[in-house]
């Protein structure tokens, strides 16, 4: 099959013939500055028509209609809640405003480019990698689709902050504090979990007490609890399959789940009949209800305002991995206890605290050796 270019008043056009069902068509198009750009897009249209058998329809899609399309057909299909919750509104608020009006097979890597080094002065480095993944995703779609030949994101230079993240744990003397103001509320126990387990919000508030062994001193992680916005709370998947696991409770946490345990007990004869029963959740209102997620954290908000102490749940999590590092436990236990599928996640995460044990250890080698 062939075609060819021709001049039309200042620009030049390009035109090929196609058989399609029995009849020969024409595609035409226009517009192009130079006869050399004809050509090029010429030699583009013969080489998609020759390997997909069509002429392409990309032309109609905008980059917010299609990315809309992956998102139905792709990204929720095996995306978690959450995940996808970042993204609708990273789309929203970033993609389709400025870009989203785009067509599909006209996107070009120097907008691209513009775009993301605009953004990387504003957002952080993950949000940034939500916005990759989004448009990467898309435009994979669209090749495999025979909608566009090849993957923009593939010609952009993103450059990521290289100034390492300090991980924010919350003092012995501020923990006291805390866990005084909260000790007859039904967030003391989601926090005392956090703070012997290092497991994240979303495990702790979905435990019920079959995950919870007594007698072999063990406490189980194998759900998440979410928060659907105008849907409730619901139980889900954990964050990875490795999130699945079953650690050691110290004889603090015991104790502590035990009292609570015949706390519950009090309030589900207190409330009989109306006491909740679906599941038979560890971290519950008074009624026996599941804490909300979202919920929970606007109050831990109130209570370092209240308090005058900077509290973010998850840094429980940071303090507990950083304890065990300073008390020598091997990094292999610590990366099972966090529920991390590899353990160059632990050791990244927490390379600060790995380096100062370091430098004890060869001060102690140092000592020793006495050569």
């Amino acid at each position: 099959m062939k075609g060819s270019v021709y001049k039309r008043g200042s620009t030049w056009s390009y035109y090929y013939k196609y058989k399609q069902d029995g009849t020969y068509k024409k595609k035409e198009k226009g517009g192009f500055k130079t006869k050399k750009d004809a050509q090029h897009a010429l030699r583009e249209a013969l080489v998609i028509f020759e390997k997909q058998g069509l002429v392409q329809a990309a032309t109609t899609y905008t980059i917010e209609e299609y990315i809309n399309y992956w998102m139905e057909n792709v990204a929720e299909i095996k995306l978690r809640y959450n995940t996808l919750d970042l993204y609708r509104r990273a789309i929203r608020l970033h993609i389709n405003p400025e870009i989203g009006f785009l067509k599909l097979n006209n996107i070009k890597a120097d907008t691209l480019q513009t775009f993301f080094t605009t953004k990387q002065k504003a957002l952080s480095d993950s949000y940034i990698n939500a916005i990759r993944n989004i448009l990467n995703g898309t435009f994979k779609l669209a090749i495999k689709q025979g909608l566009i030949l090849f993957n923009p994101m593939h010609q952009l230079e993103l450059h990521y902050s290289k100034v390492e993240k300090n991980l924010e744990i919350i003092t012995t003397e501020h923990l006291k504090i805390i866990l005084d103001d909260i000790s007859n509320t039904r967030y003391y126990i989601p926090f005392i979990i956090s703070l012997h387990t290092g497991a994240r919000r979303g495990e702790i508030l979905a435990l019920t007490w079959d995950d919870i062994h007594f007698e072999t001193r063990k406490i189980t992680f194998n759900k998440s609890l979410l928060a659907k916005d105008g849907e409730g709370v619901s139980l889900a998947q954990t964050k990875t399959k490795s999130s699945i696991r079953t650690i050691l409770m110290t004889q603090k946490l015991i104790t502590e789940l035990q009292q609570w345990q015949d706390k519950q007990n009090q309030n589900k004869q207190l409330y009989a009949e109306y006491y909740y029963t679906e599941h038979d959740f560890v971290c519950s209102n008074e009624d026996g209800t599941p804490i909300n997620p979202k919920r929970f954290s606007t109050q831990i908000n109130r209570i370092s305002k209240r308090l005058n102490i900077p509290i973010k749940f998850h840094n429980l999590r940071h303090t507990h991995a950083t304890l065990l590092l300073e008390s020598d436990v091997n990094i292999k236990v610590i990366q099972e206890r966090l529920g991390h599928s590899d353990i160059s996640t632990t050791l990244n995460v927490y390379s600060h605290v790995t380096q100062k044990t370091e430098a004890e250890a060869i001060a102690k080698f140092e000592s020793n050796l006495n050569i």
